[in-house]
């Protein structure tokens, strides 16, 4: 593979865009082996394994290791984060709120019946594939994703069958489900959750738990298991948004599990469609 330009560093990595040998373009993640452990590299590829293909999900091309390093190699998606977009041009509109909604749900719809939920849904884990107005969004970052069904897709995948739930933090604090801040039991309705989080933030441009984006972990927490956002820290954001849009925020934010939209639900609902 060829590198070329960088399109995200973190403590443990980089991502760079590349080409492979017949010129396809390719997105490269490389893991430095000094501060990134071989099971976590295995699990992320692991977990896109699992994934599979899908309009909506960067696929898995390839994985490996050179001396120095943990490489995965995945569809390459050009279009930035969702989470630049709001930095960029401030609060979505509800029309493109609602493709990126859209396209996540069928994710998530995938990912669930593939057994596997994905733990770190936020803005800057969703990417336009192009710049281009209405262009695809992918969900990408399998690395703290997880099989939560005793199925044989966890064993086809590379790994051991898992129990019915999974249980344990793991993701972006204000995205988390209460079951998760709880440490209970949880399946795929935390990445409803997570997705709720995100389109209030897609319309509103501030976070429903955490406002100002100041607040200390302990009081992040307690407004998540409260199950209330603050629809009124920036009023004005709020009122171009239609009652459809908020109604279905609160669907997506319910506090038990079983009272939450699920992807299908999602993608019959009108807004969303």
């Amino acid at each position: 593979y060829s590198l070329g330009a960088l399109l995200g560093e973190g403590a443990f990595g980089s991502v760079r865009s590349g080409t492979d040998s017949s010129g396809t373009r390719v997105a490269v993640k490389q893991l430095n082996k000094a501060r990134t452990a071989s099971d976590v590299f295995e699990r992320e590829a692991r977990m896109l394994r699992g994934a599979g293909t899908h309009q909506h999900v960067t696929c898995l091309i390839d994985s490996f290791e050179s001396p120095a390093q943990w490489v995965i190699v995945m569809e390459l998606a050009g279009g930035g984060e969702v989470f630049e977009r709001i930095v960029q041009r401030g609060p979505l509109s509800e029309r493109d709120a609602a493709l990126v909604v859209r396209h996540v749900a069928r994710a998530l719809a995938h990912l669930a019946a593939r057994d596997i939920v994905h733990r770190d849904l936020k803005p800057e884990n969703l990417l336009f594939v192009s710049e281009a107005e209405g262009a695809d969004v992918k969900l990408t970052d399998f690395g703290l994703a997880a099989f939560c069904a005793a199925s044989p897709r966890a064993a086809e995948a590379g790994g051991e069958e898992r129990p019915a739930t999974v249980s344990g933090l793991a993701g972006t604090e204000p995205y988390m489900a209460p079951e998760m801040v709880r440490l209970d039991a949880y399946s795929h309705c935390v990445d409803v959750w997570s997705l709720g989080v995100c389109l209030f933030t897609l319309l509103s441009g501030y976070l429903p738990f955490d406002p100002h984006g100041t607040a200390p972990p302990r009081l992040v927490q307690r407004n998540i298991l409260r199950g209330e956002p603050d629809w009124s820290a920036y009023p004005q954001q709020w009122e171009p948004v239609s009652q459809e849009a908020r109604a279905l925020i609160g669907r997506m934010l319910a506090l038990r599990p079983e009272d939450r939209a699920t992807p299908a639900q999602l993608l019959a609902t009108p807004w969303v469609a």
